[in-house]
């Protein structure tokens, strides 16, 4: 099973940042002052000058020399051409883009993710860059450009900035225990829960499998269809659906998650994860850092495995930067978006910053394969196993799915793990009131 993230993404790219920057002084160094390739840039048609502004999500003050050095590169690039950095916290920023948009105020360059995009770009109200810059989806991984484009239109309206990832955490004692080979992690849901029936009987109900109930993303992992086509409805109740909250339900009533799994929060996951009673919970690389200080006897037995997933492609969040469709400077903006994103620049923030690239290009540096010395062991060798699985990741989440619907999708879920609901039962009506809910806009 893989964490259940809220549907504004931004959260959980933020964690990651946030997490892994601690003490790390950030410089210029690296930061790409070359040429795109190609003849489709702003800069190819003469019109990068002026000034434009530059709305950043929660980068100060961890990340001030990093953006100003892409910004003090961007301008020596571009003679001529001023930056206006403006950085604001997390409370109330999806609010303040949408009011700012609305207003006519918004900067030139935002930085959001597909969520805010979406309801933007159906209002008109940010730039299609697969127009204003056709070859530009060339840069970037194609599930990252895909997180940009909205559901029934044509184009992208973001260029994905950076990315986070999560895998799995297993201890291969307990897979022994159960009888399964620990080299053969499971890797499909198939094998996942028969790997949990058979720990569930094994151990009586006291060693547990998975730790919580399946978010919206695991169905997706099953190979769900979410939403139709064009994003017009829900359609998780299809047979598949079905069946994979079915399989939560049967390893949920044969003992293989904790009794509380409906409610439980994270910190009782890895405490009991600690102890031996879990034998596969998600986690980040500070988790296997805390695994090694207060489970010493334990470390040596935990492997990292990628996450479950029926469709060959894991899950990612991402956060973009779009550029205001009222700009008065859109050439300046479209360059400045694409500069801050290219390869060498978001290859230097990785390097600072445990997140990854959307751009394949920097996946030629042997960062993203080898360990480097003089860092931290168990974040290396987390980053090295993430970077295999995050240039074929996907976005799961549709930017429609709000809080409301997923608070409506998981008492539905409950019902259904409960035995108080089937689970067509339970996805139908989780169906029928998010579809409500997305009539209501």
């Amino acid at each position: 099973m893989n964490v259940d993230h809220t549907p504004w993404s931004r959260r959980n790219v933020l964690r990651a940042v946030g997490a892994a920057a601690g003490g790390v002084v950030l410089s210029g160094c690296g930061l790409s002052g070359s040429k795109k390739s190609g003849d489709d840039s702003a800069a190819a048609k003469g019109d990068v000058k002026g000034e434009v502004s530059f709305l950043t999500l929660s980068l100060k003050p961890k990340f001030t020399a990093y953006v100003e050095g892409v910004i003090g590169a961007f301008e020596a690039k571009y003679p001529g051409t001023k930056v206006k950095w403006i950085d604001l916290p997390p409370d109330g920023y999806q609010q303040k883009v949408l009011a700012d948009a609305s207003a006519g105020t918004l900067p030139d360059v935002v930085n959001i993710g597909s969520d805010n995009a979406l309801p933007m770009s159906r209002n008109g109200l940010l730039v299609n860059l697969d127009e204003a810059l056709p070859g530009a989806r060339r840069d970037y991984t194609e599930g990252s450009w895909k997180a940009y484009e909205i559901p029934g239109r044509t184009g992208g309206y973001g260029f994905p900035w950076y990315l986070t990832t999560g895998g799995n955490f297993v201890n291969k004692t307990l897979l022994a225990e159960a009888g399964v080979d620990p080299a053969k992690v499971p890797t499909t849901f198939k094998e996942f829960k028969e790997f949990a029936l058979k720990i569930a009987e094994k151990s009586g109900g006291k060693i547990w499998a998975v730790s919580t109930k399946p978010g919206i993303v695991d169905l997706a992992l099953h190979g769900v269809a979410l939403m139709d086509r064009d994003g017009g409805k829900f359609t998780f109740n299809s047979p598949e659906g079905v069946q994979a909250l079915q399989d939560y339900v049967d390893i949920f009533k044969a003992g293989g998650m904790p009794p509380d799994a409906l409610t439980r929060e994270g910190a009782a996951i890895n405490t009991d994860f600690l102890a031996g009673k879990i034998a596969l919970v998600p986690g980040s690389a500070s988790f296997l850092t805390e695994i090694k200080q207060n489970a010493p006897t334990l470390y040596p037995n935990v492997t990292i495995a990628p996450q479950l997933t029926s469709t060959g492609h894991a899950n990612m969040y991402i956060l973009g930067l779009s550029v205001y469709a009222k700009s008065k400077n859109k050439p300046t903006a479209l360059e400045l978006a694409r500069f801050v994103t290219n390869a060498q620049n978001q290859t230097a923030f990785a390097k600072v910053v445990t997140i990854f690239p959307s751009t394949p290009k920097s996946y030629d540096d042997s960062f993203f394969s080898t360990a480097q010395p003089g860092r931290n062991p168990d974040e290396e060798r987390y980053r090295i196993e993430m970077g295999k699985q995050i240039k074929d990741a996907v976005s799961y989440t549709p930017p429609q799915f709000s809080d409301r619907m997923k608070d409506a999708y998981e008492r539905q879920v409950a019902l259904a793990m409960q035995g108080k609901k089937s689970a067509k039962e339970a996805l139908d009506a989780a169906v029928e009131e998010c579809n409500k809910l997305l009539s209501q806009g």
